[in-house]
């Protein structure tokens, strides 16, 4: 009897440490052949819960290869489930950084930022985020093809 409650156990953990970390994405693709539009606004949910184990916020933006070193300034704003309003803004770099990656698929990057830690929700639901980028006109965001924003644990 001890003897099979161990072997359940031990399968237990081996089945908990093998599986692939929990991962939720939205992504959208801007409208147009010149980029990020300074009247758009894309808009992305994500369905949150506390008991999911979310840890790890990332935003993510397709672009052409000649964004690579160029920045741009993004406003985020988080809606809750019951419609209470959260506001971010953000200086981002076309660059690998710590905890992100930047990958090169032929003359267009993929690039993912770490955004920010989650601890415990202030509710579980699905959160719209909406991503505006700034009036003033800069090259990055005529570069951009989609943006993007994900959790994981």
């Amino acid at each position: 009897m001890v003897r099979r409650t161990a072997i359940y156990v031990v399968l237990a953990l081996v089945l908990a440490f093998c599986q692939e970390p929990l991962r939720q994405s939205s992504f959208r693709n801007v409208e147009g052949l010149f980029g990020w539009r300074s009247d758009d606004t894309i808009r992305l949910s994500l369905d949150l819960r506390s008991d999911n184990g979310f840890n790890r916020l990332f935003l993510s933006s397709s672009a052409k290869k000649q964004a690579a070193g160029q920045s741009m300034r993004l406003y985020l704003t988080f809606i809750s489930p019951s419609d209470n309003v959260y506001r971010d803004t953000l200086s981002l770099t076309f660059e690998k950084t710590e905890g992100g990656e930047m990958m090169d698929k032929g003359g267009k990057i993929q690039i993912q930022w770490p955004y920010m830690e989650i601890g415990r929700l202030s509710e579980d639901g699905r959160w719209t985020i909406l991503l505006q980028r700034e009036e003033e006109e800069n090259p990055a965001y005529s570069q951009i093809y989609g943006m993007g924003i994900s959790v994981s644990n």
